[in-house]
This record gives C-alpha cells, sequence and structure tokens, in this order.
C-alpha cells in the first residue's frame, strides 16, 4: 500500500451544522452536566465564567442541540454564541475530514457496504458473488475511503459510477482494455475528502504560430457525502525528468503563472473533470515526465439541518411576527404562510347524448356553480421562506443549482408527510433567497393544521478549502 502524505490547510468561511458528521447519542448525565455550566456562565465570579465556557468548549459538538436558544444575562449570551460558533466550526473541520475505514484481514461481502456507510456516512452499492472474499493484507489499518475503495475496485475489476436520483456510487464491471490498478498508480494524490487524478496528456502543434503546446486532463472525485458547489485548480511549478527519470537538474522549477481554472460540478455527480493547458514551449528537450504542483480550493455545503416551524395553525391567514430559526453560520426566516384555493372557471358543460340539456335557470344558479367548482378546487399551503448565509463565498449565484433544491416537507401528527410540489423565487441577494413554497392539501387540512410542522433542510454552512497537492510520474508525450 502506498503511503499517502495529507498536508492540507483550511480556509474556513461559514462552517457546518447542528447535524453534522460524527455526533453522537448525548447521555442524562451530560445533560446535566451542560445544564450546570451553562448557569455558571452568569456567575458573579470571572474565573468561574471564564472556566464554564473553557469547559464547555472541551465537551464537543456534541452537545449543540443541548445549548439554550437564549440565557437572560448579556455576558451569558456573548459567551454562548461564543461556544456555538467555535463548536460548529469544528463540526465542520470533522465533516471535512477523510472518511476513515478499518478494516478487518477478512471482510464478508455482504456487509461491505453497511459498514462502509456506518463508518464513513457513505453510500455504495454493488453486485458480487457472496462466495467471493476480499482479504486487507493490514489488518486493522487506518485507510481513508478512497484508498479501501480503489484497492477493492481493483480487486474485482469495477469501477465507480453515480446512482440516479441518490447520493452515493454504484460499483460496476470495468470496461478498461487493460486492468485496473489504481493502488499502484503513484500519479493518484488523495486530499482527504478528495481524490485528483491525471487521466490524459495530449501534445499539440498550433498551426497558426507552430508553437508546440500540451493539454493535462485532471480527474477530481469527491467523496459522495460531500456537496461541493464548485472548485477552482492552480497550477504554481513543474520539475522535470529525463528518460532514465533523473530530474533535470540545470532548470529550477519552471514557474507556471496560470490562474485559477474553474472546475464544473454537476448535480449528483462525484467527480469532474478539467483541462489544463502546458506551456510545451517552455519544457526541456529532454525531459519526458515531469512532477507537478499547485492547489484546489473548493466550496461546498456542510450537512444539511432541518429547520422546523411549527404552531402552523397559529400563522396561516394571519399577520404573524416574522419566526427566525439559526444556526452561527445560517437564519432561515418564515415570513407568511397562506393557504390558496384555485377554483374551475369553465362553466356547465353543455348537455350530451349521455345527459338531459341544461336549462337557462340551472345555468345561471350561482349554487351550482359554487358546488361544481369546490368538487374541482386545488387546495395549496404557500409559505414564503427566506435563508440567508454570513459567508456564503460566491456559491449563491444564480447559476448555481443548488440554491433551486426545494426538498422542503410538511410533517402531520401522525407521522404522515406531504412534499412540496414547486417553488418560486422571490428574491436573491449575493447571501440571500426569499422563496415561496407550495404545498398541495386538502381542504380539511387548510382548516386544520394542529400538530404539523413544516420542516426545510437547508446546508448548516457554506465552508471553503484549500488543498495543496503535487503529481509525480506525468508522463510528456
Amino acid at each position: 500500500m502506498k503511503n499517502f502524505k495529507f498536508n492540507p490547510f483550511f480556509t474556513f468561511g461559514c462552517l457546518a451544522s447542528w447535524c453534522a458528521v460524527g455526533i453522537a447519542p448525548i447521555g442524562a448525565q451530560t445533560s446535566e452536566r451542560v445544564s450546570d455550566l451553562v448557569k455558571e456562565l452568569s456567575s458573579s465570579a470571572l474565573s468561574k465564567r471564564v472556566d464554564a465556557e473553557n469547559a464547555l468548549l472541551k465537551l464537543g459538538p456534541e452537545i449543540l442541540p443541548m445549548l439554550p436558544e437564549t440565557v437572560r444575562s448579556p455576558e451569558a449570551k456573548l459567551r454562548l454564541n461564543r461556544i456555538r460558533i467555535a463548536l460548529e466550526r469544528q463540526t465542520a473541520e470533522d465533516s471535512l475530514e477523510a472518511g476513515i475505514l478499518t478494516p478487518n484481514e477478512k471482510l464478508d461481502i455482504q456487509d461491505i457496504p453497511a459498514w462502509i456507510e456506518r463508518e464513513t456516512k457513505n453510500h455504495i452499492e454493488f453486485k458480487i458473488d457472496e462466495k467471493q472474499t476480499f482479504s486487507w493484507k493490514e489488518p486493522n489499518e487506518k485507510v481513508s475511503f478512497w484508498e479501501f475503495l480503489d484497492a477493492f475496485c481493483d480487486h474485482f475489476q469495477l469501477t465507480p459510477q453515480t446512482i440516479s436520483g441518490k447520493k452515493g456510487l454504484r460499483l460496476v464491471p470495468s470496461v478498461r482494455s487493460t486492468p485496473r490498478a489504481a493502488v499502484e498508480n503513484p500519479r493518484i494524490t488523495y486530499l482527504k475528502p478528495f481524490r485528483l487524478e491525471p487521466v490524459r496528456v495530449t501534445s499539440s502543434i498550433l498551426t497558426a504560430s507552430n508553437v508546440p503546446s500540451a493539454l493535462l486532463q485532471l480527474e477530481l472525485s469527491w467523496e459522495p457525502r460531500i456537496t461541493p458547489v464548485f472548485a477552482y485548480l492552480k497550477l504554481t511549478e513543474a520539475d522535470f525528468f529525463d528518460a532514465k527519470g533523473k530530474k533535470i537538474s540545470e532548470n529550477e522549477p519552471l514557474k507556471l503563472n496560470q490562474g485559477e481554472h474553474e472546475i464544473l460540478i454537476g448535480k449528483n455527480e462525484f467527480r469532474s473533470l478539467c483541462d489544463i493547458a502546458l506551456p510545451a514551449k517552455q519544457f526541456p528537450e529532454n525531459a519526458r515526465s515531469m512532477t507537478l504542483r499547485g492547489s484546489i480550493s473548493a466550496v461546498a455545503c456542510g450537512e444539511k439541518k432541518d429547520f422546523i416551524f411549527t404552531d402552523l395553525e397559529r400563522k396561516i391567514d394571519q399577520n404573524f411576527t416574522p419566526q427566525t430559526l439559526r444556526t452561527a453560520s445560517v437564519l432561515v426566516t418564515m415570513t407568511d404562510l397562506r393557504s390558496e384555493t384555485v377554483l374551475s372557471a369553465s362553466p356547465i358543460e353543455e348537455s350530451s347524448t349521455a345527459k338531459p340539456p341544461v336549462s337557462d335557470s340551472e345555468r345561471l344558479d350561482p349554487q351550482i356553480h359554487e358546488t361544481q367548482n369546490q368538487e374541482q378546487a386545488v387546495y395549496s399551503l404557500a409559505a414564503v421562506l427566506r435563508y440567508r448565509y454570513e459567508e456564503p463565498h460566491d456559491a449563491m449565484e444564480s447559476h448555481r443549482t443548488w440554491i433551486y433544491e426545494n426538498d422542503a416537507f410538511l410533517v402531520g401528527p401522525d407521522g404522515k408527510t406531504i412534499h412540496a410540489e414547486k417553488s418560486e423565487l422571490l428574491r436573491q441577494t449575493p447571501n440571500e433567497i426569499a422563496a415561496e413554497i407550495y404545498f398541495t392539501v386538502t381542504k380539511e387540512l387548510l382548516e386544520n393544521l394542529n400538530g404539523w410542522k413544516l420542516i426545510f433542510p437547508r446546508p448548516g454552512g457554506i465552508y471553503e478549502v484549500e488543498y495543496p497537492f503535487e503529481l509525480q510520474q506525468i508522463p510528456i508525450p
């Protein structure tokens, strides 16, 4: 197994979510401890207030759901908000770590998908004869998700694909002309939840100037649980090697004065390609391979958090005070909730061979029209919701498709679920979106919303990361 170096650095903006990866169940003892420490934040003694804040931070992100929304003391409120921001930032950092697996010496094939999802939150599917086995040569060694998946796919000659309508990977038989051997490929670089692989290098001559050029194609993959919004790749320098693999020492690293190359992210994808032009005219004549260095920066949505609005029966068709729910990074506000009824506008149809003709008195009878309209009416519940991120990192620009995702739903006291039918964009700024969301419901539900909740899942934060990388043994055609 290769030794992979993880040497990333982070630049965090709005950071993650209350429901991010790694939050464990909380016991009664911890709950009591948190309650006592929150009270200490209002102590008359400064030392006790400082100690309480530090103790809450040491308890970690699992206490986030237990922190009260408000406290009386202004200083305690300030400290509590500081604690919440720090713990949510820690949650985001944890979610950006590579998914880690600790395989046993021998793994049962049928248990591998559930094991991977339990340990890394990544969903995978495959069809392999259960009689086959997969052995890990170094039992209890911790490996990243991508390292394990490459070894597994090499062993069974599989290749990952997207799953339609679901976040995850389906492993299907490889159709490569040569056996898949990613584990033995020194050019692949693992960058925590990302995987970077050069897939093609081509050379050409620009006919207008007879200048040689080279085109490098890179594939960036990410763990399915991660949701990148966009990514940029930048190459900074290159070293060159001769046919024997010896560094051409008379040359200093070639500085690649290139701008950032955007990597387009498709919806429900787990990888994307990027083509980068290289200045082949500046390559040494005896160069046969090169090492490239650069960095990747990515903006991604954090784990989704359910923003839950209750007391709908008190809000519908009323002028209520806007209700705001928040984490340290995002605010979601309900400003309006109303019922809508779309009635049939068509008159009573003329008679047919199967029905007697309609008299003029029946045609003009408003009660008959009202009865027909009610039978054909469509009832809707419309909610106006705004969501705002403190530091969106350009992730809310109009061409970013994630902002149009509408996965809001209603949940009744009996667990019945009604998903949103459609949404309309009302307002858009660099850090805020306002949308009107429609649910198709019954007349009876509009008249009695007791116990119903509106749940609006949104990423708990938007964060930016940057990873330096080094790609080795890139052939020069």
